[in-house]
């Protein structure tokens, strides 16, 4: 389960942005695959927690995705962690 275990190591350095992606593309595909027949659930599974300050937190287990969906995630991950390197880079190279 190496992607699995890279996932959960890279998403932990994900931005929000990026964090908000995510969030968009698990319901984009669920929505298209039409994985989710209630839209007022989370779904594969998830958990919606809702916290102190009214924002919302969601949670899901990545073996519960399907597995197109858990590679299209795990490359976004990637991918996105590369432009953030880029930007930093950018941002100090300006000063």
């Amino acid at each position: 389960m190496i992607e699995k275990e890279d996932f959960v190591e890279n998403i932990s350095k994900i931005n929000m942005d990026g964090i908000e992606l995510i969030y968009v593309l698990i319901y984009m595909y669920a929505e298209q695959n039409k994985d989710n027949a209630d839209p007022n659930k989370v779904p594969y599974n998830g958990y919606k927690d809702v916290n102190e300050d009214g924002t919302n937190t969601f949670s899901w287990v990545f073996t519960q995705f399907p597995i197109k969906l858990r590679r299209l995630l795990s490359l976004f991950v990637n991918i996105h962690l590369e432009k953030q390197k880029e930007e930093q880079t950018r941002s100090v190279q300006t000063f």
